[in-house]
């Protein structure tokens, strides 16, 4: 099995962060990866204040991951 490991860096900006983890995705695939390790928080950093808006979405979140991971 081929693993890979893709070190981001995370922002405020979720949709950013979440467009730059589909690209590491599709480019492991591309490489043969079979299972793609993300740091634990790798679609979102930033202040405190700034978890607010983000908190709501942990569902669609993790939907949108899990059609990530079937898609590839």
């Amino acid at each position: 099995m081929k693993i890979a490991v893709a070190q981001t860096t995370a922002h405020s900006d979720l949709e950013e962060n979440l467009k730059n983890i589909e690209s590491y995705v599709v480019q492991a695939k591309a490489q043969g990866a079979e299972l793609v390790v993300l740091p634990e928080m790798a679609y979102f950093s930033g202040k405190k204040s700034d978890w607010k808006s983000i908190v709501s979405e942990f569902s669609a979140l993790t939907q949108r991951f899990c059609a990530l991971a079937k898609a590839h």
